[in-house]
């Protein structure tokens, strides 16, 4: 039937922009307070995160919204206006409940891209990952870097108690 090649070329779709999506996508967000930034754009689980391209130690270097919470992708600038520097076939918003995401992509196709990834990745839903917690997987932290393991702290003689 039309509508199931329909829904297995979304599906395939879908899984071609989630492999793209976990290397991520350099974009310019255009923030609620400052200027535009350029970030990595990527899925973290349930997760549409960004992180700074160039990392620092600042905490709002990184953020993110739920895939759950998106209610809409628009091709457009949503939250705010559009600068005059920016093309309008650039733009790109993710719509949640809370707020809008505006991005800038580097050109149009990237920008129709993404559009239709995102915006099948919020009809799927993100990837169901069933994996159970192992020692391996305990071992990385939520980006899949290893996670150091904790010091341990040898203990000091007490001049009172421990040393005769």
């Amino acid at each position: 039937s039309p509508v199931v090649n329909v829904r297995s070329a979304e599906r395939r779709f879908l899984d071609e922009f989630l492999v793209m999506l976990a290397d991520g996508f350099k974009m310019r967000k255009h923030g609620r307070r400052g200027g535009p930034k350029d970030r990595l754009v990527r899925l973290d689980g349930d997760m549409i995160v960004w992180t700074a391209v160039r990392p620092s130690f600042r905490l709002s270097e990184r953020g993110g919204v739920a895939v759950a919470d998106i209610t809409e992708v628009r091709r457009t600038f949503a939250g705010r206006l559009r600068p005059a520097n920016v093309a309008e076939d650039r733009c790109l918003s993710l719509i949640s409940k809370a707020r809008a995401v505006d991005l800038e992509l580097p050109d149009s196709e990237v920008r129709e891209l993404c559009h239709d990834g995102f915006s099948l990745l919020v009809k799927f839903g993100p990837p169901v990952t069933t994996k159970p917690s192992t020692p391996s997987s305990r071992g990385v932290d939520p980006l899949g870097r290893p996670r150091t393991p904790p010091r341990t702290r040898e203990r000091i003689p007490s001049i009172d108690h421990d040393m005769e």
